[in-house]
């Protein structure tokens, strides 16, 4: 399959991680633009941007997940690890896993709120502390989360 010949980054990682490993490097950039958006009050713009983010993450996601499946999981791009190595990138994967999963939680909790909010009473109904404070909350989740995946991209791949 195309996207399990080796990627382009020179690390003899398959395409898909490349091009994975590539987006969510460059998505804390893309949703820091987002947040500029709204406050330069533009919030159409940041909503259809947050709209396209998301979006966008959720097919890379899976996209990730049916590939990383498809040759054979973790167990297989470690399998030459031994030792504490091997159990020190468990451990990071065991967390970026779980900062990762809360943080689309809170995502998609704050993107379905503030779109049902915004339908029934308008953009001045939006608790905009409210909205901030969950808001940086999914920042700091997300550059976290991507930049532990690039982690481990790295620590696989290159070290």
């Amino acid at each position: 399959m195309f996207f399990l010949k080796e990627g382009f980054l020179g690390a003899k990682a398959p395409l898909f991680l490349d091009l994975v490993t590539i987006y969510f490097a460059i998505l804390p950039i893309l949703f820091g633009i987002s947040i500029l958006f709204a406050v330069k009050k533009m919030y159409k713009i940041h909503f259809i941007s947050q709209s396209t983010l998301l979006a966008t993450t959720v097919i890379f996601v899976i996209f990730f997940e049916i590939y990383i499946r498809m040759i054979g999981g973790f167990t297989e791009l470690t399998k030459d690890e031994t030792g504490l190595y091997f159990y020190f990138l468990i451990s990071i994967l065991s967390i970026h896993i779980i900062i990762a999963f809360l943080t689309v939680l809170c995502w998609f909790y704050l993107y379905i709120t503030t779109y049902r909010i915004y339908k029934q009473e308008g953009i001045k109904a939006i608790e905009i502390k409210r909205h901030r404070k969950i808001g940086k909350l999914v920042f700091d989740g997300l550059i976290t989360s991507c930049y532990m995946g690039v982690m481990i991209y790295i620590l696989i791949f290159l070290a």
